[in-house]
C-alpha cells in the first residue's frame, strides 16, 4: 500500500496502525522511537520466523524475512530516507 498525504498526523496514526497490527503490539510499543521500533520489535521477529522456517517450525507471527527482496531494497533507502516525511 502506498499512501500519500500532506497531513503528517493522518501519516503518522496510519504507520502507527498498521505496525501495531503486524507486530501484533500495543500502539504505545510501537508509536516510539521508529529506529528502536524497526531495528529492535521488527527485525528480530522477522530473524527468527526466518529461523523457524528454516527449522520446519511453524510460523508464530505473520511478519517473515523476505530474502533477496530486503537486501535489494537497501539501495534505495538512502534516497527514499530523503523523501520521508512522518511527524
Amino acid at each position: 500500500m502506498n499512501v500519500v498525504t500532506c497531513d503528517a498526523e493522518l501519516a503518522r496514526a496510519t504507520r502507527v496502525r498498521l505496525w501495531a497490527e503486524h507486530l501484533e503490539r500495543l500502539h504505545e510499543e510501537v508509536s516510539a522511537d521508529t529506529v528502536r521500533v524497526v531495528d529492535g520489535l521488527w527485525k528480530a521477529i522477522e530473524e527468527e520466523q526466518y529461523g523457524r522456517r528454516q527449522a520446519g517450525l511453524p510460523p508464530t507471527s505473520r511478519l517473515c524475512l523476505l530474502q533477496g527482496v530486503s537486501r535489494r531494497s537497501r539501495r534505495l533507502l538512502g534516497p527514499l530516507q530523503g523523501l520521508l516525511v512522518d511527524g
